[in-house]
């Protein structure tokens, strides 16, 4: 009944039939002739080929012969599942309030050099109008990223997969990449990958609904009215294989390997492969130049003809470059998690420094028993837990988590102090790229340590350690620029549905067909606008991801999206010098801090309420002296821009450890913001006071700020030492607003020189705008 009445008795997607020997792609009537007798692959590679012999058609089956109980049917040797955007694209757009949604990003108020999304990257600009033709100053057009990978859909077998992915950027971050936004277009069958001739079959039929997208549009009734949307992929995200392969260059391991620069890397016979050493960089590619050489390489005659071409100028042709508006160059985005996490971070650890064996077995346990010490927040994720075998099989969470928390504390005294300056020098750029908002100041900056980091490291190990991944450090900056930042297009979602993909239960026979009906029935349900009241008995407990995944307040993440001009002033409030301001209540909503139940009726102690005046005179103003009640409201824990802190009297493990522009030594407020204080929350409280003749509630915590460790930056940047159980005197500045509240930390307790010292690393705020 749940099918039939959602359509779902009918596959929603194409499947076409490919060779199984070139790649080469049929629709299903295509392959019979019109005896109804099934043909072979027709496809000539080369033509024009000078030998006769090599201008033969490929001939080979497309279907095989199954003999049923209703006589002969024919299935194809090999399919592809294709789920058109003409009809995914409706269903999505169709949904209550989506393209509402889709406009958001117009009344985006930003502090110009601020990047807080893709909206503010060069890209977005540039296509405000396209030649003249308005596109994204047009209501309603979208705009589309891309990301094509592969994974194994069965344990312990080298079976793969691959998957094309579309997102509409067009989105606010906080639902871009949430399942229900998703679009599978394409799922590319195994078992093993496509060379990078055969990808294009797989791109075509995309590349023809992309390009009338673009042309003609898409009719939709938006309410009562009509409206036409256009559509462009302005973006494709993939690691560095898959991009060689869909957008047209050559592979990771040839001498045009960049896919941003013409720089030439020679091969190095020392080396037995291509040398990426050297930071220096050759002129950026032009997609007119890329274009038209790889246009030259599908006129050659011969297949040495045209693996020499595409030696000589580094580029093939790809289906994209059907696409009038697609700049094949800056549109290959590097992906900061395979090119920073999963590429370098990986290589220094495993390739060079276990291998080489400046992490020995000891060293592995001791990092291991140090990470499992620290104490986190409930955010921070995966914590690393294979470290001492070797950081065998971390995840791509685990690796990020690794690199930006952990090591900076953990490798400090493991390893010598220039494999450690040299690691600093990786963990503060990606600390920087990994920010939620980015001026083009701090991409320099990020710039420069990377490129710094690359010299070092090039000198530390060897033009052997330099792999074109490094190379590419070098190009990220141009493409924060062009798309702001990382969060707006990195790949950790899509590596996630890889995974969930690789989870649904299979026969292991025509895989493919079995993971693409699954996602397109979920998609069916999930845009489906309500269920009929008769039915709800009996569907409703089936559904009930989809009623908590899926409604209209929660696909858009209500309870977590906030104006662009209130994060703006929440972040002058944590670093501007302290003076009064009711923002310091009016910028604290729900969703950026809430303390939870239980609470307890708490009285202050003279002394306290004394101190608690003179604080709330510090940053409040017109406040009533008389109105301050010595009673509060007590709690043990608060949420905090959605992380979960737990004051000492919580009797949690993981107590947080905060840092802020507040405190000075003498316990008085500072007047000014080059002072970071670090303390320990002992309890949370609430109170009702008189603010310029109207009640409001204002957000405390109650905390002890430690005492400074004279060397307080011998771990140098990003971690800071303070004593562990030492602190400043009670004041007037033990008491802090939530939103004057600057960071979290990363702690663990170390012993040096015989003092018990507290390492801290503070832990981004993902405040976004």
């Amino acid at each position: 009944m749940m099918r039939k009445y959602f359509g779902l008795s009918k596959d929603k997607f194409t499947k076409y039939v490919i060779c199984s020997k070139c790649g080469s792609l049929y629709s299903f009537k295509e392959c019979f002739c019109s005896n109804g007798f099934p043909k072979v692959c027709a496809h000539i590679a080369y033509r024009n080929h000078p030998h006769r012999s090599r201008r033969r058609p490929c001939g080979q089956k497309l279907l095989k012969e199954i003999i049923t109980k209703d006589g002969k049917q024919y299935y194809p040797v090999k399919s592809y599942c294709y789920y058109s955007l003409m009809e995914s694209l409706p269903a999505i757009l169709s949904r209550p309030s989506y393209l509402e949604k889709c406009e958001h990003w117009r009344s985006r108020e930003v502090r110009d050099g601020l990047l807080g999304d893709i909206y503010d990257g060069e890209i977005w600009r540039e296509f405000q109008i396209f030649k003249g033709r308005p596109f994204l100053t047009q209501p309603y057009n979208i705009a589309l990223m891309m990301n094509c990978d592969w994974f194994q859909p069965f344990d312990h077998s080298q079976y793969s997969v691959g998957v094309l992915y579309l997102t509409i950027l067009n989105l606010p971050r906080s639902i871009r990449f949430k399942p229900e936004n998703i679009i599978i277009t394409g799922i590319i069958p195994g078992p093993k990958e496509p060379d990078p001739y055969e990808i294009n079959s797989y791109l075509r039929p995309l590349v023809k609904e992309l390009n009338a997208l673009w042309t003609e549009g898409l009719s939709l009734m938006h309410g009562s009215q009509p409206v036409t949307i256009r559509a462009a992929l302005l973006a494709t995200v993939c690691d560095i294989p898959a991009t060689s392969k869909i957008g047209g260059f050559l592979g990771h391991s040839s001498q045009y390997a960049c896919w941003k620069c013409t720089r030439k890397f020679l091969y190095k016979e020392a080396l037995n492969r291509v040398d990426f050493s050297g930071i220096q960089t050759g002129s950026p590619r032009r997609h007119e130049r890329q274009k038209s050489n790889a246009i030259q390489t599908t006129r050659a005659l011969t297949p040495t003809e045209r693996k020499s071409l595409e030696s000589e100028n580094g580029s093939r042709f790809s289906e994209l470059m059907h696409l009038e508006y697609y700049d094949c160059v800056r549109f290959a985005i590097i992906d900061p998690m395979h090119n920073l996490f999963l590429g370098t971070a990986k290589r220094i650890l495993q390739m060079q420094w276990v291998q080489s064996g400046i992490l020995d077995r000891n060293s592995l346990d001791i990092l291991q028993q140090t990470v499992d010490k620290c104490m986190v927040t409930s955010k921070v994720g995966r914590i690393p837990r294979k470290i001492a075998s070797h950081f065998s099989n971390l995840n791509a969470d685990e690796w990020k988590n690794w690199t930006l928390l952990f090591s900076p504390i953990a490798l400090h005294g493991i390893i010598s102090s220039e494999h450690y300056s040299c690691w600093q020098l990786f963990v503060n750029a990606c600390n920087i790229y990994c920010s939620p908002i980015l001026s083009h100041s701090d991409i320099d900056r990020a710039h420069s340590l990377i490129t710094h980091f690359f010299t070092v490291a090039e000198n530390l190990y060897g033009a052997a350690f330099v792999t074109i991944n490094m190379h590419l450090h070098l190009h990220l900056q141009q493409c924060f620029k062009d798309y702001g930042p990382c969060y707006g297009f990195w790949l950790f979602s899509f590596e996630r549905y890889n995974g969930i993909l690789g989870k649904y239960h299979t026969n292991h026979s025509s895989i493919e067909i079995q993971l693409m009906r699954r996602f397109t029935d979920n998609q069916v349900v999930r845009s489906a606008a309500q269920i009929p009241t008769e039915y709800d008995s009996l569907f409703m407990g089936l559904l009930s991801s989809k009623s908590s995944g899926s409604s209209t307040d929660t696909i858009f993440g209500q309870a977590s999206s906030i104006p662009s001009t209130l994060s703006a002033r929440l972040l002058s409030l944590t670093k501007c010098p302290v003076q009064p301001s009711l923002d310091y209540v009016e910028c604290c909503p729900q969703q950026i801090a809430s303390l939870l139940p239980p609470f307890v009726l708490h009285k202050l102690d003279t002394i306290s309420l004394l101190h608690l005046k003179s604080c709330y005179q510090a940053f409040l103003p017109g406040i009533n002296l008389v109105s301050i009640p010595q009673l509060c409201r007590k709690h043990k824990v608060a949420m905090w821009w959605s992380e979960r802190l737990n004051a000492l009297t919580s009797r949690e493990r993981n107590v947080s450890y905060i840092g802020a522009f507040w405190a000075e030594p003498d316990s008085s407020i500072t007047s000014n913001c080059d002072r970071l204080s670090v303390g320990i929350i002992e309890f949370f409280f609430s109170q009702r006071i008189l603010l310029e003749n109207d009640y409001k509630e204002v957000m405390m915590a109650k905390v002890n700020w430690l005492l400074e460790y004279p060397d307080r930056h011998k771990f140098g940047e990003p971690v800071e030492l303070w004593y562990h159980d030492l602190f400043q005197p009670f004041g007037i500045s033990s008491f802090i607003p939530l939103t004057r509240i600057q960071h979290l930390y990363i702690t663990s307790v170390l012993d040096i020189n015989g003092e018990q010292v507290l390492a801290v690393n503070p832990i981004r705020r993902k405040l976004f705008i």
